[in-house]
């Protein structure tokens, strides 16, 4: 999987400081940004995941654990763990059971709030591995409804077909005890053009799933300033630094 450098972030962080942007990372003051999973099961929504962060100075992201999140009237359960950089980045590794019934449709929508804004616009660069374990009597892992299986969501919007992977009709199959496996990506080697992000970043995930099976979603989904945008904030940085100094070479004048 290819992502984007850490440089790049630093790069337009610093420009946002120097002009005066507010750009102040929400995990500078250890403040839990507040990862969120919404999901439904058969088209009647769940609720709301709200696990706690715990933030790793290593990666300079937040790690949220969900462990037995079960569905009571389906019996779906979801385990795993996702990473969320609110500068910002979103990864999962999620596995989702379905023990009863004979099948059953799927949604995830992972949520993280950003910090800062990229009002300018973005780039958008994705990636996802999708795998089906089944039972002795084999199953099926398939798109449904017409949407892709994979989609990074801008504000709670999906970015479109760019920032999609597996679409309809996108299925798995294994005919016996054992697994199968795919993977994509999108925005290498070259970013794709993204909107404006204002408020958060996402991932929904849409899937059916057969009975006594069991699904696993590992995926990043990574948002960086448009490089033009880079360039205004670091030549603004570059002009305030500029006047700043002549400002001060007035005065020593005086």
């Amino acid at each position: 999987m290819a992502f984007f450098p850490n440089r790049v972030r630093q790069v337009a962080l610093s420009a946002c400081l120097a002009v005066g942007i507010s750009a102040t990372p929400v995990h500078a003051g250890l403040v839990d940004p507040g990862l969120t999973i919404n999901w439904w099961v058969n088209g009647s929504f769940v609720g709301t995941l709200a696990p706690s962060g715990v933030f790793n100075e290593n990666f300079g992201w937040w790690t949220y654990t969900v462990l037995g999140a079960t569905d009571p009237n389906s019996g779906v359960t979801i385990n795993g763990t996702l990473n969320g950089d609110p500068d910002p980045l979103i990864s999962t590794n999620l596995t989702v059971e379905n023990p009863f019934l004979a099948i059953v449709e799927i949604t995830l929508q992972v949520m993280l709030p950003i910090s800062p804004t990229l009002p300018l616009g973005s780039e958008m660069q994705g990636s996802a591995a999708i795998g089906l374990t089944t039972d002795s009597g084999g199953g099926s892992l398939s798109t449904f409804g017409g949407k892709p299986l994979w989609q990074g969501l801008i504000d709670g919007l999906p970015a479109g077909p760019g920032a999609a992977l597996f679409f309809d009709a996108f299925a798995l199959t294994n005919g016996g005890l054992g697994s199968s496996s795919s993977s994509g990506n999108f925005g290498v080697p070259f970013p794709v053009i993204g909107p404006p992000v204002l408020t958060s970043i996402g991932i929904e995930i849409n899937f059916s799933l057969t009975q006594f099976d069991q699904a696993s979603i590992t995926s990043v989904f990574s948002v960086v300033p448009a490089p033009g945008v880079v360039g205004l904030l670091a030549l603004g940085a570059f002009g305030v630094r500029r006047r700043r100094r002549r400002a001060r070479a007035g005065s020593l004048h005086l």
